[in-house]
């Protein structure tokens, strides 16, 4: 089973830069664009020159546009260095998944994860593409982890909510995903009394909500975002 880790890990990050081949829908090619348009011009020019629509999309991923921001000023502004950050969370995935589930699934199960997590074609696919999913699908994952593998305490929920900050931070929309995760506290048996597991999900929600509050009231004040050009672009 670590060999097929080894495998896929390697699948993710070899000829990263080469043109990826997606024959089901090839508008994923066109959103790489899109979602590192902002970074790039910020590496480049020092500027966001930003559009209406590209600063929705700054609203819905500024953890990502900042790894990526980070990404080309470190490697230079190039396929590569825009792909390396999904490339990295793609195989993170698929190690924390074999690590930790190692002592709790059977060796067949395991394996047969592996596979799916590491070799199934969208993901693969998306793991090499400069895309914020499979980084926020990691940060939820982590999130996810944290939540119903740590001691249930009011700070492992705490952790929990910060990590699912990231992920949203990353994508927007994982907050649809997100919104389960207080009931998964709420309606886990195994985590004592109703009246235990209140507290962990208020608390969940403390570090969700604080790390999401404080980003966005940052964004304002920094003037990344425009109320009215997101208004202009959502009509």
């Amino acid at each position: 089973i670590g060999f097929v880790v080894l495998l896929a890990c390697v699948a993710r990050i070899v000829h990263l830069d080469a043109d990826p081949y997606y024959a089901n829908w090839v508008g994923h090619i066109t959103d790489e664009g899109r979602w590192s348009e902002i970074a790039r011009n910020l590496a480049l020019f020092g500027s966001p020159d930003s559009t209406p629509l590209t600063r929705v999309q700054l609203l819905l991923s500024p953890g990502y546009q900042a790894a990526n921001y980070a990404s080309f000023l470190v490697f230079d502004v190039g396929f590569w260095s825009a792909r390396i950050f999904a490339a990295v969370s793609g195989m993170l995935i698929v190690v924390v998944a074999f690590v930790v589930l190692r002592r709790h699934v059977t060796a067949f199960a395991l394996g047969v994860g592996v596979v799916i997590l590491g070799f199934e074609t969208n993901l693969l696919a998306e793991s090499r593409m400069a895309l914020p999913e499979v980084p926020s699908a990691f940060a939820s994952l982590a999130a996810f982890l944290v939540l119903v593998l740590a001691r249930p305490t009011k700070w492992s929920a705490f952790l929990a909510g910060v990590l699912a900050a990231v992920a949203l931070s990353l994508k927007g929309t994982t907050g649809f995903v997100i919104l389960i995760f207080p009931f998964i506290i709420l309606f886990c048996p195994d985590d004592g009394s109703l009246r235990a597991r209140i507290p962990r999900a208020a608390a969940f929600l403390a570090g969700l909500l604080s790390v999401t509050g404080a980003g966005l009231a940052s964004a304002y004040m920094l003037g990344l975002t425009n109320l009215q050009g997101l208004a202009n672009a959502l009509k």
